[in-house]
């Protein structure tokens, strides 16, 4: 059955109710609650601009709600919203499990006002070189690298201004802060992906003086491998607390 949708009034007609629709529309009904749901239908059945936005994007397919929800997500780190675009961008993880290894999924990722890792160092390499976006070419550059031993790992974020230290203790992982500038003085929040579950995104609250744990070498890098370590040390970014 061919799906009728009113150009009119996607273009001139507005929303009714925008703190309702304008979010839930395109995280119906996967990513709702129960009264969530309820609320937004009861929404749907009166919006008009929702009734057609939505026939759209099912009928165009999934693309346009991946790439509606990313924008989100852009605009949520601009506003240094951090916590409610990491929740979004796993709510888009759950529609495409490997967006994180797409070039929109890391652009998205690389919104300027998420702090990367700019340097890292092992006992036996500079790992630096390596932190290439993960769908590019270089991604299999170090898939021949020496096993020396990896840890502890001396890493810096924002061009120095958080210097850290990951390290392990049997298979558990931990992070702790070595220097920060005042800009961190509080602490940072660690934002990476983990493996289980499979292409998440997790935060970790890492305070200057402690020592955090933030799982197993399985859950974070897969092996003690370096390949393995630098495709999840360069998802790694930082925010201030």
């Amino acid at each position: 059955m061919q799906t009728t949708i009113d150009t009119i009034i996607l273009e001139h007609y507005c929303c009714l109710e925008p703190e309702i629709g304008e979010n839930a529309l395109f995280l119906y009904p996967e990513f709702l609650s129960a009264h969530e749901k309820h609320v937004f239908e009861r929404h749907l059945q009166g919006c008009e601009s929702c009734q057609e936005r939505r026939k759209l994007w099912l009928s165009i397919g999934l693309g346009v709600r991946i790439q509606t929800l990313l924008q989100q997500v852009t605009a949520l780190v601009s506003a240094r919203q951090y916590l409610e675009a990491i929740d979004m961008y796993n709510n888009v993880l759950e529609l495409q499990p490997d967006l994180l290894d797409t070039p929109e999924g890391e652009a998205c990722f690389d919104a300027g006002a998420w702090l990367s890792l700019t340097a890292a160092w092992s006992k036996d390499t500079e790992i630096t070189p390596y932190l290439a976006p993960s769908y590019a070419p270089e991604r299999y550059e170090m898939a021949a690298a020496k096993t020396g031993k990896a840890f502890p790992l001396a890493i810096e974020y924002a061009e120095g201004n958080v210097k850290g230290k990951i390290s392990t203790a049997g298979r558990l992982v931990f992070f702790e802060l070595v220097d920060v500038s005042e800009e961190f003085a509080a602490g940072i929040m660690l934002v990476g992906k983990v493996l289980n579950p499979i292409s998440m995104l997790k935060t970790w609250k890492i305070i200057t003086g402690k020592k955090e744990r933030l799982g197993s070498v399985g859950d974070l890098f897969e092996s003690v491998e370096l390949p393995d370590i630098i495709n999840t040390l360069k998802m790694f970014r930082v925010f201030p607390i």
